[in-house]
Protein backbone atom coordinates (compact mmCIF):
# COMPACT_ATOMS: atom_id res chain seq x y z
CA UNK A 1 0.00 0.00 0.00
CA UNK A 2 1.09 3.54 -0.80
CA UNK A 3 -0.45 6.81 -1.99
CA UNK A 4 -3.46 5.96 -4.24
CA UNK A 5 -2.68 2.24 -3.92
CA UNK A 6 -4.99 0.45 -1.51
CA UNK A 7 -5.16 -3.01 0.03
CA UNK A 8 -8.30 -3.71 -1.99
CA UNK A 9 -8.91 -2.56 -5.55
CA UNK A 10 -11.10 -3.18 -8.58
CA UNK A 11 -9.41 -4.88 -11.52
CA UNK A 12 -10.55 -3.12 -14.69
CA UNK A 13 -9.16 -4.73 -17.85
CA UNK A 14 -9.49 -4.51 -21.60
CA UNK A 15 -8.06 -7.63 -23.28
CA UNK A 16 -8.00 -8.86 -26.88
CA UNK A 17 -7.67 -12.62 -27.36
CA UNK A 18 -6.77 -14.41 -30.58
CA UNK A 19 -5.09 -11.58 -32.53
CA UNK A 20 -1.34 -11.92 -33.03
CA UNK A 21 -0.89 -8.73 -35.07
CA UNK A 22 0.03 -5.39 -33.58
CA UNK A 23 -3.34 -3.89 -34.58
CA UNK A 24 -4.68 -5.33 -31.31
CA UNK A 25 -1.99 -3.64 -29.21
CA UNK A 26 -2.55 -0.37 -31.11
CA UNK A 27 -6.26 -0.56 -30.30
CA UNK A 28 -5.40 -0.73 -26.59
CA UNK A 29 -3.21 2.38 -26.87
CA UNK A 30 -6.06 4.16 -28.66
CA UNK A 31 -8.56 2.97 -26.04
CA UNK A 32 -6.42 4.31 -23.19
CA UNK A 33 -5.74 7.71 -24.74
CA UNK A 34 -9.42 8.10 -25.61
CA UNK A 35 -10.54 7.16 -22.08
CA UNK A 36 -8.11 9.51 -20.33
CA UNK A 37 -8.90 12.41 -22.66
CA UNK A 38 -12.64 11.96 -22.09
CA UNK A 39 -12.06 11.95 -18.33
CA UNK A 40 -10.29 15.29 -18.65
CA UNK A 41 -6.63 14.29 -18.26
CA UNK A 42 -4.35 16.37 -20.48
CA UNK A 43 -0.74 15.90 -19.37
CA UNK A 44 -0.19 12.17 -19.79
CA UNK A 45 1.96 9.86 -21.92
CA UNK A 46 1.57 6.20 -22.87
CA UNK A 47 5.07 4.75 -22.56
CA UNK A 48 5.71 1.82 -24.90
CA UNK A 49 8.49 -0.77 -24.89
CA UNK A 50 8.94 -4.42 -25.90
CA UNK A 51 10.19 -7.31 -23.77
CA UNK A 52 12.02 -8.80 -26.78
CA UNK A 53 13.85 -5.53 -27.27
CA UNK A 54 14.89 -5.50 -23.62
CA UNK A 55 16.28 -9.02 -24.04
CA UNK A 56 18.19 -7.86 -27.13
CA UNK A 57 19.59 -4.86 -25.26
CA UNK A 58 20.82 -7.17 -22.51
CA UNK A 59 22.47 -9.50 -25.03
CA UNK A 60 24.05 -6.58 -26.90
CA UNK A 61 25.45 -5.23 -23.65
CA UNK A 62 26.93 -8.60 -22.71
CA UNK A 63 24.58 -9.46 -19.86
CA UNK A 64 24.43 -13.27 -19.45
CA UNK A 65 21.00 -14.84 -19.94
CA UNK A 66 20.87 -15.95 -16.31
CA UNK A 67 21.23 -12.30 -15.22
CA UNK A 68 18.53 -10.86 -17.49
CA UNK A 69 15.95 -11.13 -14.69
CA UNK A 70 18.22 -8.96 -12.51
CA UNK A 71 18.48 -6.51 -15.41
CA UNK A 72 14.68 -6.23 -15.67
CA UNK A 73 14.22 -5.78 -11.91
CA UNK A 74 16.80 -3.00 -11.70
CA UNK A 75 15.77 -1.08 -14.84
CA UNK A 76 12.14 -1.26 -13.64
CA UNK A 77 13.20 1.08 -10.78
CA UNK A 78 14.59 3.73 -13.17
CA UNK A 79 11.92 6.33 -12.33
CA UNK A 80 12.49 5.84 -8.59
CA UNK A 81 16.29 5.59 -8.24
CA UNK A 82 17.52 7.19 -11.49
CA UNK A 83 20.29 6.13 -13.87
CA UNK A 84 23.04 6.13 -11.23
CA UNK A 85 20.92 4.04 -8.89
CA UNK A 86 20.21 1.47 -11.61
CA UNK A 87 23.91 1.27 -12.54
CA UNK A 88 24.95 0.83 -8.90
CA UNK A 89 22.34 -1.86 -8.27
CA UNK A 90 23.25 -3.87 -11.39
CA UNK A 91 26.96 -3.82 -10.52
CA UNK A 92 26.09 -4.93 -6.97
CA UNK A 93 24.05 -7.79 -8.47
CA UNK A 94 27.20 -8.97 -10.24
CA UNK A 95 26.63 -7.60 -13.76
CA UNK A 96 29.89 -6.50 -15.40
CA UNK A 97 30.35 -2.71 -15.18
CA UNK A 98 31.22 -2.37 -18.91
CA UNK A 99 28.00 -4.22 -19.84
CA UNK A 100 26.02 -1.89 -17.57
CA UNK A 101 27.48 1.22 -19.25
CA UNK A 102 26.68 -0.06 -22.76
CA UNK A 103 23.12 -0.87 -21.74
CA UNK A 104 22.51 2.46 -20.01
CA UNK A 105 23.60 4.38 -23.12
CA UNK A 106 20.93 2.52 -25.12
CA UNK A 107 17.95 2.62 -22.78
CA UNK A 108 18.29 6.36 -22.09
CA UNK A 109 17.90 7.43 -25.74
CA UNK A 110 15.13 10.01 -26.16
CA UNK A 111 14.62 10.61 -29.87
CA UNK A 112 11.00 11.50 -30.76
CA UNK A 113 8.67 8.81 -32.14
CA UNK A 114 10.10 6.10 -34.37
CA UNK A 115 13.45 7.94 -34.48
CA UNK A 116 14.12 6.27 -31.12
CA UNK A 117 13.59 2.90 -32.83
CA UNK A 118 15.93 3.90 -35.67
CA UNK A 119 18.69 4.68 -33.19
CA UNK A 120 18.40 1.27 -31.53
CA UNK A 121 18.14 -0.45 -34.93
CA UNK A 122 21.42 1.07 -36.11
CA UNK A 123 23.24 -0.21 -33.05
CA UNK A 124 21.79 -3.67 -32.48
CA UNK A 125 19.35 -4.55 -35.26
CA UNK A 126 21.43 -7.63 -36.09
CA UNK A 127 20.51 -9.29 -32.77
CA UNK A 128 17.51 -11.58 -33.36
CA UNK A 129 15.54 -10.68 -30.23
CA UNK A 130 16.09 -6.97 -30.82
CA UNK A 131 15.12 -7.25 -34.49
CA UNK A 132 11.84 -8.99 -33.56
CA UNK A 133 11.05 -6.38 -30.91
CA UNK A 134 11.83 -3.49 -33.27
CA UNK A 135 9.69 -5.01 -36.03
CA UNK A 136 6.73 -5.32 -33.66
CA UNK A 137 7.15 -1.74 -32.41
CA UNK A 138 7.34 -0.36 -35.97
CA UNK A 139 4.16 -2.25 -36.88
CA UNK A 140 2.58 -0.98 -33.67
CA UNK A 141 3.58 2.62 -34.50
CA UNK A 142 2.01 2.34 -37.97
CA UNK A 143 -1.25 1.06 -36.49
CA UNK A 144 -1.32 3.70 -33.75
CA UNK A 145 -0.88 6.42 -36.37
CA UNK A 146 -3.63 4.87 -38.52
CA UNK A 147 -5.99 5.07 -35.54
CA UNK A 148 -5.32 8.79 -35.26
CA UNK A 149 -3.70 8.80 -31.81
CA UNK A 150 -1.88 12.16 -31.42
CA UNK A 151 1.92 11.54 -31.45
CA UNK A 152 2.42 13.66 -28.34
CA UNK A 153 0.38 11.17 -26.29
CA UNK A 154 2.76 8.19 -26.64
CA UNK A 155 6.50 7.57 -26.61
CA UNK A 156 8.89 4.64 -27.00
CA UNK A 157 10.67 4.49 -23.64
CA UNK A 158 13.31 1.77 -23.16
CA UNK A 159 13.56 2.33 -19.40
CA UNK A 160 9.97 1.09 -18.92
CA UNK A 161 9.95 -2.61 -18.01
CA UNK A 162 6.72 -3.68 -16.23
CA UNK A 163 7.49 -6.06 -13.41
CA UNK A 164 5.45 -9.13 -14.37
CA UNK A 165 7.38 -11.95 -16.01
CA UNK A 166 4.69 -13.25 -18.37
CA UNK A 167 4.88 -10.41 -20.93
CA UNK A 168 6.18 -11.56 -24.31
CA UNK A 169 6.03 -8.48 -26.59
CA UNK A 170 4.88 -4.86 -26.40
CA UNK A 171 4.33 -3.44 -22.91
CA UNK A 172 2.54 -0.21 -21.95
CA UNK A 173 2.32 2.17 -19.03
CA UNK A 174 0.39 5.46 -18.88
CA UNK A 175 1.91 8.13 -16.65
CA UNK A 176 0.78 11.59 -15.59
CA UNK A 177 3.58 13.94 -16.62
CA UNK A 178 2.54 17.23 -14.98
CA UNK A 179 2.44 17.00 -12.05
CA UNK A 180 4.30 13.68 -11.69
CA UNK A 181 1.62 11.59 -10.01
CA UNK A 182 2.58 8.09 -11.14
CA UNK A 183 0.89 5.68 -13.52
CA UNK A 184 -2.78 5.36 -14.45
CA UNK A 185 -2.65 2.09 -16.37
CA UNK A 186 -0.34 -0.71 -17.45
CA UNK A 187 -0.33 -3.84 -19.53
CA UNK A 188 1.16 -5.63 -22.48
CA UNK A 189 1.17 -8.72 -24.69
CA UNK A 190 1.21 -12.12 -22.97
CA UNK A 191 1.00 -14.73 -25.73
CA UNK A 192 2.15 -17.66 -23.58
CA UNK A 193 0.02 -17.22 -20.47
CA UNK A 194 -3.19 -18.98 -21.57
CA UNK A 195 -1.08 -21.96 -22.65
CA UNK A 196 -0.17 -22.57 -19.01
CA UNK A 197 -3.81 -23.52 -18.33
CA UNK A 198 -4.88 -25.31 -21.54
CA UNK A 199 -3.30 -27.54 -24.19
CA UNK A 200 -2.60 -24.71 -26.60
CA UNK A 201 -2.04 -21.04 -26.12
CA UNK A 202 -3.71 -18.05 -27.74
CA UNK A 203 -2.15 -14.70 -28.65
CA UNK A 204 -3.41 -12.19 -26.09
CA UNK A 205 -2.78 -8.57 -25.23
CA UNK A 206 -4.37 -6.46 -22.56
CA UNK A 207 -4.29 -3.36 -20.42
CA UNK A 208 -5.62 -2.47 -17.00
CA UNK A 209 -6.99 0.84 -15.76
CA UNK A 210 -6.30 1.75 -12.13
CA UNK A 211 -9.84 2.68 -11.08
CA UNK A 212 -9.02 3.87 -7.52
CA UNK A 213 -5.95 5.77 -8.70
CA UNK A 214 -7.93 7.41 -11.52
CA UNK A 215 -10.79 8.48 -9.24
CA UNK A 216 -8.36 9.85 -6.62
CA UNK A 217 -6.31 11.77 -9.18
CA UNK A 218 -9.44 13.19 -10.82
CA UNK A 219 -10.41 14.51 -7.39
CA UNK A 220 -6.90 15.90 -6.78
CA UNK A 221 -6.79 17.61 -10.20
CA UNK A 222 -10.38 18.90 -10.04
CA UNK A 223 -11.57 16.99 -13.11
CA UNK A 224 -15.08 16.04 -11.90
CA UNK A 225 -18.03 18.03 -13.28
CA UNK A 226 -19.09 20.62 -10.70
CA UNK A 227 -22.68 19.33 -10.65
CA UNK A 228 -21.63 15.73 -9.82
CA UNK A 229 -22.99 14.47 -6.50
CA UNK A 230 -20.66 13.35 -3.73
CA UNK A 231 -21.67 9.70 -3.93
Amino acid sequence: PQKVRYREFYQCDADIVGVSGMEADAELVSLKTTAFQRLGFSNFTVKINNRKLLTGIGQYSGVPDDQLADLYRSVDKFDKIGAQGVEKELVERGVDASAVHRMMDLIQSHEPGVANLDLIDRKMGSIEAAAEGLSELRELADNIAALGVPPELYAFDFTMVRGLGYYTGPIFETVITEPNLGSLSGGGRYDGLIGLFRRESLPTTGTSLGIERITDLMDELGLYPPDLSGT
